[in-house]
């Protein structure tokens, strides 16, 4: 899960989570990152969204509903803001 960690810890900072997927080229990072902007746009899909190829093209960043997706050469980056209702699920007791 986005905010699950041992003992109860989560890595929220600033109301965001980030995760980070590095490769060991630019090009295996490019293509994660084509991936996984479809795949966000797929499951925004209920908000009437479909995915087009030119969300992406000549583009290093994606933002879609609030996340963002960003290659910065052999890494992608995702970020997802975390509304208060959901920290307070995730928040140590």
């Amino acid at each position: 899960m986005l905010l699950g960690l041992p003992d109860g810890e989560n890595e929220l900072l600033e109301g965001q989570v980030r995760r980070q997927l590095p490769h060991r080229t630019a090009s295996e990072a490019r293509g994660s990152f084509k991936r996984l902007a479809r795949q966000l746009c797929e499951l925004c899909e209920l908000c009437s969204v479909s995915w087009r190829r030119r969300f992406i093209k000549g583009s290093s960043r994606f933002e879609m509903e609030g996340m963002v997706l960003e290659q910065q050469g052999s890494l992608v980056q995702l970020t997802v803001p975390v509304p208060g209702e959901i920290r307070r699920a995730f928040r140590n007791p």
